[in-house]
């Protein structure tokens, strides 16, 4: 619930419709059913909310409460009436006693429960209320509205209203899956759904749009009209292909993708070096390209509806030069002829190369090589929208469509690690989550750190006159760098996954089962 919204509408940047919808998917991915109580129940486990090493129960409130009002807490149960209000702080229940009684009290164990959460940060007493309806009935008034494209409740109690752009809180649910088309942002998704201006002259529609099946009546010039918006360039092919790509991709198609990348790729980097280069697939050699999953394939050990690969050298840069000259517009050309994948021409691809801002910078007093993207030019902090996912990412990547042999289409994402010594900061931040990755942000930010894509730096919010931090790499070794003002932590001392993990953890093993990619799925 405190996740945020990574798509938020941009009139309205903190609301959170999306966030309870992954709350119903984290109980889903641990196999719980959507009823978390009956499911903890059967597996006798007590129904427990931590805060820090100590288990908030409901057993607990409930001898807190007996020892308020009179009764036997082993015999309390606590009952919902109705669906707690934003502006309530406690809940109003019903309390049965080993007598049959029933009382009616507004602070009871809920309350109890609440106010432990509102010492967590982030969680006020709006949040608090919704994470205990959340943990006892699977379900709260928010996520009613949003399956309902209702607009939720504010922390007033108060429904949210039109922004002055027009933009409304309603219709979530609706707005979420147009936005799943592939070319169709989420804000072009709203502005269908609300009625308001698209394309350049502002132009509009005939009326809403708030189905798939309505985007496809279309006439062919309100068609023209939203694909000349922004936003929604090359979504004719993602509409025409909508269901084929969101269906699940198989393991043994994702593996052939991985295999087919990782050849072609060798097979260009051996033709430049005039050098046959092909070890063996499982050698982490030093001489050849590696391609390797990320993203959920990683995390979960299977794909969902897309493929993230990221290919990475030990001693090789993703370019070389300006235009052409990298490992990924080759890669792309090379792959297109093949007819693997889909070109940008009659279907769709978001390519990003970053070749002038990853230039070395000069003048380094230490003799080192710094590039420009390695340097800190902005502080980010753990509570952004999530876009600092990748607006602050200079890795060169293509999102695009693969072709199966059989003519299935495929998204795939495919990434290329800017230099050697940033590979363990691309894997974290490209094998996720989302949510893992915004709290690692915080974590680094609360140690003075800035964690982004392409190292760990120096945010210059602590230190003292100099600017200087000093971080712990290895708290059972006392291994320790000082690190300058808005300057890397050095790249060697921190040369894995697990080294800068530890480092968040101020050097300990605190978060040691994050070394496991498949203990990521926050």
């Amino acid at each position: 619930a405190v996740q945020g919204d990574d798509y938020a509408d941009t009139d309205r940047p903190s609301t959170n419709h999306e966030a309870l919808s992954y709350a119903r998917a984290a109980a889903v991915v641990l196999s719980l059913d959507w009823s978390i109580e009956d499911a903890l129940a059967e597996c006798e486990r007590r129904h427990a909310l931590h805060r820090g090493s100590t288990a908030i129960t409901v057993a607990q409130a409930a001898t807190d409460f007996a020892a308020t009002y009179g009764g036997d807490p082993a015999t309390t149960a606590i009952i919902p009436v109705n669906a707690p209000t934003a502006a309530t702080n406690a809940t109003t229940a019903a309390v049965t006693t080993s007598t049959g009684a029933t009382t009616t009290a507004v602070t009871t164990a809920t309350a109890t429960v609440e106010r432990c959460l509102r010492g967590e940060p982030f969680i006020g007493a709006f949040r608090a209320s919704q994470i205990v309806q959340l943990a006892r009935t699977g379900t709260c008034e928010a996520l009613r509205a949003f399956e309902a494209d209702e607009a939720p409740l504010d922390s007033t109690g108060a429904r949210r209203r039109p922004t002055s752009a027009g933009r409304t809180a309603a219709g979530a649910a609706a707005k979420l899956r147009l936005s799943r088309i592939l070319g169709l942002s989420s804000l072009r998704a709203g502005a269908l759904y609300d009625h308001l201006p698209l394309g350049p002259h502002g132009q509009r529609l005939s009326k809403p749009v708030r189905t798939i099946d309505e985007l496809r009546m279309l006439s062919h010039d309100e068609l023209r009209v939203l694909s000349s918006s922004s936003g929604a360039r090359g979504f004719k092919f993602g509409l025409e292909h909508h269901e084929q790509l969101q269906a699940e991709l198989p393991m043994a198609t994702a593996r052939e993708v991985l295999c087919v990348v990782r050849q072609t790729v060798r097979f260009q980097a051996s033709e430049r070096a005039r050098l046959q280069r092909d070890c063996a697939d499982d050698v982490q050699c030093e001489c050849c390209w590696h391609a390797e999953f990320v993203g959920g394939a990683r995390r979960r050990g299977t794909p969902g509806h897309d493929c993230d690969i990221l290919l990475w050298h030990r001693r090789e840069a993703a370019s070389w030069g300006e235009g052409e000259a990298c490992v990924l517009y080759p890669l792309l050309r090379a792959l297109e002829r093949a007819g693997r994948l889909v070109p940008a021409t009659n279907g769709w691809q978001m390519v990003s190369l970053h070749h002038a801002k990853r230039l070395p910078l000069r003048g380094r007093r230490d003799g080192s090589v710094l590039r420009q993207h390695q340097r800190l030019t902005r502080p980010v902090d753990g509570a952004g929208g999530g876009f600092e996912n990748l607006s602050f990412d200079r890795h060169d990547r293509a999102f695009c469509v693969w072709r199966g042999h059989a003519g299935a289409l495929h998204r795939i994402d495919l990434i290329v690690c800017a230099t050697p010594e940033e590979l363990p900061f691309a894997r974290i931040a490209w094998t996720g989550s989302r949510l893992l990755n915004r709290l690692m942000r915080t974590q680094a930010h609360a140690l003075g750190l800035t964690l982004n894509a392409h190292g760990l730096f120096n945010n210059g919010t602590r230190g003292g006159v100099d600017g200087r931090i000093l971080v712990h790499l290895d708290a059972r070794a006392g291994s320790t760098a000082s690190v300058a003002k808005l300057q890397p932590v050095p790249y060697d001392l921190i040369s894995s996954e697990e080294a800068v993990i530890r480092v968040l953890a101020r050097g300990t093993e605190a978060f040691a089962d994050l070394y496991n990619p498949l203990n990521r799925n926050a």
